[in-house]
């Protein structure tokens, strides 16, 4: 597992430069509006983490719908984090959500756009986000997901086999990274087991699908179990 993740942050590396254009081509032209659409009943202000941040769109989209409190931008890759800069005005850590580098019970909302199925330890970093969650504090997720239905799961997974195509035919030979959607796929559980996951560590927990089911936007409210305060140890904060 651990070789394989090395493998895909390897990639994402690479393809910093057109992260954006792959995702806009790969969902059609939809890839802000699902995010706007994720975040439609984000407002208020305080303190937000961007979880698995990228080149910070996800934070972007939090940002035109009204928020007004600061952001904290974390990734575990630093060309992901000199991208993110260009939002201005936000904190910058390198750390990954199975050992937040956050006080437990401060943060007011956590968002995650097309990060979730990348992280090593999904449960666990769950639990994570759960901890740093304030009491009636809000989670927004965004990623793609894998149907229950036998007969959407192999359309969908038939398009994420071929569109390496669609983006080496736009991009050139850079687009062929993209396989590796493929392999972090494979390994996502389905829908329901998905927020079987989500249910365990959060009070309040709602979710919509989009394209086949092939696209999740999870809410939750409040974590499900009280948690000591403590901050993970090993984490790097950038200037």
């Amino acid at each position: 597992m651990k070789e394989e993740w090395v493998k895909i942050q390897g990639i994402l590396e690479e393809i910093v430069d057109v992260y954006e254009i792959g995702n806009r081509l790969l969902s059609f032209g939809k890839s802000e509006e699902l995010r706007r659409e994720a975040l439609k009943d984000l407002s208020g202000e305080g303190l937000l983490l961007d979880v698995g941040c990228g080149p910070g769109n996800m934070a972007l989209a939090a940002l035109s719908k009204g928020w007004k409190g600061e952001i904290v931008m974390l990734d575990p890759l630093l060309p992901m984090l000199r991208r993110a800069k260009r939002i201005g005005n936000v904190n910058l850590i390198q750390a990954i959500a199975e050992y937040l580098p956050i006080r437990s019970t401060c943060i007011d909302v956590w968002i995650a756009g097309f990060s979730f199925r990348d992280f090593i330890d999904r449960e666990r970093s769950l639990k994570e986000l759960a901890r740093a969650l304030k009491k009636d504090g809000k989670g927004y997720l965004l990623d793609l997901a894998k149907p229950d239905n036998i007969a959407k799961r192999v359309i969908i997974f038939i398009y994420w086999a071929l569109s390496p195509i669609l983006t080496f035919l736009k991009l050139g030979k850079i687009g062929l990274k993209y396989r590796g959607i493929l392999t972090t796929y494979r390994k996502l559980p389905t829908n329901s087991k998905l927020l079987s996951l989500f249910k365990e560590v959060f009070r309040e927990v709602s979710y919509f699908t989009k394209f086949l089911e092939g696209v999740v936007v999870i809410k939750v409210k409040g974590p499900r179990i009280y948690v000591e305060d403590r901050i993970a140890s090993s984490y790097r904060r950038l200037p």
